[in-house]
């Protein structure tokens, strides 16, 4: 697990979920902290990690960007030199043509507006070391590779609003859970996890509990507006499985997941958890049919609609759903029972309330009438 020194924080964004920022966390994670919930420091610096690798950046802008770290020596910067960067000096100052690269910076311009004065990285011969650099990177894959993932790192602290990120530390916590990369995730508020991690030792099993399941509701929305999420998804969502093979495997070597999965898979407790996530805005709805218990719960990030135009989507989906099973019978139905071509398939599609088949047995135009002897 990794500590403070990872990351420094300094939020000033607003922790309701529209104007929030989000990190993505793989489910299998979800299980760290259920065995232990200081864990949580991991799963953030990895969610940072991941989401800051979604960037599209420039080579040669994080080219550029690098020589600018490089030169300010990491005085007031919001990212650590890496120690790739460290160890790589004498090769950058190579390739620059001069032995130290103050002496190929130049500073111009006016400012910007966090009052930096613009600058242009010149060699000795009045090019662009930013292109000796660009020369390089096409001769070094890994040099090439490492540039664009820090200034990515970069990015990622301005984005969160953090002051300082430890690259390398951020780097060890991703390789450590890399295999994860793949799986199932979760955009999670980083707000959100920011709060519970500071305050992470006063956290109860359900203040934990509510946090898993904001997550496993949020991988199963994913970007859409509105979904039907069953107790036994969300459950298994919890404890890092996106499916029923992966359940049953997960609580076989995982005693501690297999703990927390029967508690909170009684009724009582689910329920009493499921309150919290709506209580406190984590998922601001979560609604299920009054009397229709067996039709699920259906859920949603959308905070720009109203409870009647809510309401009306869930009839909707439930509606085409209904529709979509129905016709899927009939078909199975006209399969077995070689129905395709009479009117028992009118008749169905009455019955089940799909559209009927019109096309007969007197729309074959290409059987001569009569018969064949």
């Amino acid at each position: 697990m990794v500590g403070l020194s990872v990351w420094q924080m300094k939020r000033n964004k607003s922790d309701t979920e529209p104007t929030a920022s989000y990190i993505k966390v793989p489910l299998p994670m979800l299980r760290l902290l259920i065995k232990d919930k200081r864990y949580i420091s991991d799963v953030i610096a990895n969610g940072v990690y991941l989401t800051a690798m979604t960037q599209k950046v420039s080579k040669a802008n994080a080219a550029l960007q690098l020589i600018y770290e490089i030169h300010r020596g990491g005085y007031n910067s919001r990212v650590s030199l890496p120690a790739w960067v460290r160890t790589n000096l004498e090769s950058i100052e190579k390739i620059s043509g001069v032995s130290e690269l103050d002496e190929i910076m130049d500073f111009s311009g006016d400012g910007d507006r966090c009052g930096n004065r613009h600058f242009m990285p010149l060699d000795e011969n009045g090019d662009y070391a930013k292109d000796r650099i660009l020369e390089y990177c096409n001769t070094h894959d890994f040099f090439d590779k490492n540039i664009v993932e820090f200034h990515k790192l970069r990015q990622a602290a301005a984005q969160f609003n953090f002051t300082w990120i430890d690259v390398d530390g951020i780097k060890k916590v991703h390789e450590k859970y890399k295999r994860f990369d793949n799986d199932v995730f979760a955009y999670a508020n980083i707000d959100v996890m920011l709060k519970y991690k500071n305050d992470i030792d006063q956290k109860t099993d359900d203040d934990m509990a509510c946090l898993l399941m904001y997550m496993a509701y949020k991988s199963i929305i994913g970007e859409k507006k509105i979904v039907r999420a069953s107790n036994s998804m969300v459950l298994a969502r919890m404890v890092g499985a996106d499916g029923r093979d992966k359940l049953e495997n997960i609580l076989a070597k995982h005693p501690h997941a297999k703990k927390f999965y029967e508690r909170y898979s009684q009724k009582e407790h689910f329920n009493r958890i499921k309150r919290m996530v709506s209580k406190y805005k984590f998922i601001p709805r979560i609604n299920s049919i009054p009397g229709k218990a067996g039709l699920g719960t259906f859920v949603s990030c959308d905070h720009n609609i109203s409870d009647k135009e809510f309401a009306e989507k869930i009839k909707m989906l439930v509606d085409d759903e209904r529709k979509k099973k129905n016709r899927e019978r009939v078909a199975r139905y006209r399969a077995k029972y070689n129905l395709d071509n009479d009117d028992t398939g009118k008749y169905l599609a009455e019955l089940f309330g799909s559209s009927p088949d019109n096309k007969g047995l007197d729309e074959t135009t290409d059987i001569p009438s009569g018969l064949p002897f």
